[in-house]
């Protein structure tokens, strides 16, 4: 880099030599070339020679700071010594070579100041319509050096500042970069123009110094506005990106948003509460809750809304309103608004619409009475097992156990049913919870409170409850039923067996059932008699009406009656008869007949000692 810098100052050094052989001063226009030279240099000259690494391009005041300061002690200042040296030895070592050394410095320390933004990567490229208006900007210049010319006499202020007002233009509309390629081509057009044998631009306009000093100052001054400039562009453009993101938020969020002033009334509100309350959200703004809601309701919100201001800390609310003809419930949770200076300034709301939540609580509590009246009222006993132990009875299995439902309530299996039936239980509920069987039905014997022994039929069912397994089951006592078949096997037994004949007939006095005795008195087969109306009520008239009489006031009827056996034979059989309810509502009659000798009769008639005989 230095090379090339040196190639670029040639022109510097053969006036600087030959200034120093006149004795005279040295000529600021040889300076100004070697400011364009370096500038019009190659900028990737300054990334090949690793001059600006560990550097990066300038966002901030402090970081352009800290870009010049590493340019003029390094490399300048080592650039200008060297044509400083050489313009020593050239003038024969006489004179004092630092002014020009010192002016060589300015002018390189400058000019690579320039070539910096423009080899350092930019964060992104400009757009066409700034492109073209730098370059509108470029031939700006070049034409106001070439009026310059033109005219032939130098303006009446330094030329640079002439030039001012496009830099900061260039610095306004196209950022760092375009400010420094403005002030490099201004710097270089008027170093060109300064050169003989025009001379007029900077004619008595004072030292190569001062015109140095001066064009650092406006180029350090228009890459500073560059840089507060791209800042504010940076600033407005992440200001639009995030309130266009928190737009999206609030617009797009179900829930409803708003903000408001002290006084109530409406700073911000998105496009869900707008479409609740049914206005749009441009209309709400500057209205109170008094504009929109019913008086109530706007009542219940501005106490809300003063107990938040009031503890200055978030709080949340369950608010019912009737918006728009529907019943809506909120969930409101709202927050203090607090100023730059922390003082408050408002309060924010963010309502969470949980209509249907509640109306889901509400169908399912009236499910869930629905189904605990139906429990608890249920003719027979319901429970819930878990971990082996009841998470549930009803009354009714408390009253088949004899216990109280609270009493129950996580007692174990061994505690209920008599030895041997809880580990008989127990591993068949093992089993069923490896191999899943869903239902199972099986009968039990368990152990009352008092110690008596009650007989039990359960349905059960696999379910789960809080995320475990457990078992719902229904319970039946058939204790009463267990002996009521007893009493049936009992009565068969007796039914068949009897020496008696029995003969059991429907409300139409038509045989229904009769046991062997029967068939043995009479002669008729079981398969002969089913079916047939009974002669019993075959008699006549006053004898029949006497009978059923007897039937109905007392229940059963007692006498003898003439019948013939199957082979024509005469006997006069003893009957007993009772009639019976059933659950159809007939009165079925069973007759109990054995033969009785002449000597042994005693007739008698239903409830009385008065004779029937029936013929």
């Amino acid at each position: 880099m230095l090379a090339i810098a040196g190639a670029r100052a040639a022109p510097l050094l053969v006036v600087a030599a030959g200034g120093g052989q006149r004795g005279g001063g040295v000529d600021a226009a040889a300076v100004g070339v070697a400011d364009g030279g370096v500038l019009v240099s190659d900028p990737a000259g300054l990334r090949l020679g690793g001059l600006l690494a560990g550097l990066e391009r300038p966002g901030t005041p402090q970081q352009l700071r800290h870009l010049l300061l590493a340019l003029i002690f390094y490399p300048a200042l080592a650039a200008a010594l060297l044509p400083g040296g050489y313009a020593w030895a050239a003038g024969g070592l006489s004179g004092n070579p630092w002014p020009w050394t010192w002016q060589c410095w300015a002018a390189l320390a400058s000019a690579l100041f320039l070539c910096a933004p423009l080899a350092l990567p930019a964060g992104r490229p400009l757009p066409l319509p700034l492109r073209l208006e730098l370059a509108l900007i470029l031939l700006l210049s070049a034409g106001g050096v070439g009026l310059l010319l033109a005219v032939g006499e130098p303006p009446g202020v330094p030329s640079q500042l002439l030039f001012f007002p496009l830099i900061l233009w260039a610095a306004c509309r196209t950022g760092l970069g375009g400010a420094a390629l403005t002030s490099g081509m201004v710097s270089l057009l008027l170093s060109l123009a300064a050169l003989p044998p025009a001379g007029l631009v900077r004619a008595g306009m004072g030292s190569a110094a001062t015109d140095l000093l001066l064009a650092l100052a406006l180029n350090v001054s228009g890459m500073l506005v560059a840089i507060l400039m791209d800042g504010h562009r940076a600033d407005g453009e992440a200001l639009r990106v995030f309130r266009a993101r928190i737009a999206s938020l609030v617009n797009h969020s179900p829930t409803m948003m708003s903000l408001k002033d002290m006084d109530g009334r409406y700073l911000l509100v998105n496009a869900a509460y707008a479409r609740r309350v049914g206005v749009s959200a441009e209309s709400l703004l500057g209205r109170r809750p008094e504009d929109v809601f019913d008086a109530e309701d706007a009542r219940q919100i501005r106490e809300q809304d003063q107990q938040v201001l009031n503890l200055l800390s978030p709080r949340q609310f369950d608010e019912h309103f009737v918006l728009n003809g529907v019943e809506t419930y909120l969930l409101a949770s709202k927050f203090p608004l607090f100023d730059a200076d922390g003082r408050p300034a408002g309060v924010g709301s963010v309502d969470t619409d949980i209509t249907q939540a509640r109306q889901e609580q509400k169908a399912k509590r009236e499910a869930e009475d629905r189904y605990l009246a139906l429990v608890e009222q249920s003719l027979v006993g319901i429970y819930i097992m878990q971990d082996e132990k009841l998470a549930y009875v009803n009354p009714k299995l408390a009253e088949i156990m004899g216990y109280q439902p609270e009493e129950m309530e996580g007692m174990t299996m061994p505690q209920l049913l008599v030895p041997g039936e809880a580990e008989r239980l127990r591993q068949q509920l093992l089993r069923r919870f490896r191999d899943n069987i869903s239902v199972m039905h099986y009968a039990t014997r368990g152990l009352r409170k008092d110690g008596v022994l009650v007989d039990m039929e359960v349905h059960s069912r696999l379910f789960e409850l809080n995320g475990r397994k457990a078992v719902i089951g229904v319970v039946m006592d058939i204790s009463e039923r267990l002996l009521a078949d007893t009493n049936l096997r009992l009565a068969a037994k007796v039914f068949e067996n009897s020496a008696e004949g029995i003969l059991i007939l429907d409300a139409g006095a038509r045989i229904i059932a009769v046991n062997d005795a029967f068939t043995r008195i009479t002669g008729y087969a079981e398969e002969e008699a089913l079916g047939k109306a009974s002669r019993i009520f075959s008699a006549e008239q006053q004898a029949r009406a006497a009978m059923q009489q007897a039937l109905a006031d007392c229940g059963h009827w007692q006498g003898e009656m003439l019948d013939r056996r199957k082979a024509a034979s005469g006997i006069r059989p003893s009957c007993r008869s009772r009639r019976c309810a059933t659950r159809t509502g007939c009165c079925p009659i069973t007759s109990r007949c054995s033969p009785t000798s002449p000597s042994a009769r005693r007739p008698r008639s239903g409830c009385s000692s008065s004779p029937t005989t029936i013929r």
